[in-house]
C-alpha cells in the first residue's frame, strides 16, 4: 500500500477533531473526553519517528518508555494501540 494510516495521520485526526466544537465528546465514553485526547496525544508524542509510521515496531520496552514519558501506564498504552489497529483496519477499508 503507498500510504498505510499512520499515527502521524491519527494524531491530525485527533486534532481536527479536538478542534470541531460538540465532536470530542462523541468520540470518548469518558466524561472528560478532552483530556482522553490529551492523554492519546501525549502517547503518540513519546514515539519515535519510525514507531508513529509503524506501530508495529513498538516493542515491550518501547510500550513502557511510551508509558513512562506520557505519563501513562503500559496498559494504557497498549489498549490504545490496539484501538488504533482497529482504527487503521477500518481505514484500510474505506480506502477500498
Amino acid at each position: 500500500m503507498a500510504h498505510d494510516f499512520t499515527l502521524d495521520d491519527f494524531r491530525r485526526l485527533l486534532n481536527q477533531i479536538s478542534g470541531t466544537p460538540g465532536l470530542s465528546a462523541m468520540v470518548a465514553e469518558e466524561k472528560h473526553a478532552e483530556s482522553t485526547l490529551r492523554r492519546i496525544r501525549g502517547m503518540i508524542d513519546a514515539m519515535t519517528d519510525e514507531e508513529r509510521k509503524d506501530p508495529y515496531l513498538i516493542t515491550s520496552s518501547s510500550v513502557s518508555r511510551i508509558a513512562a514519558s506520557s505519563g501513562t501506564q503500559p496498559h494504557d498504552v497498549e489498549e490504545f494501540l490496539a484501538q488504533f489497529h482497529q482504527v487503521r483496519a477500518l481505514m484500510r477499508e474505506i480506502k477500498r
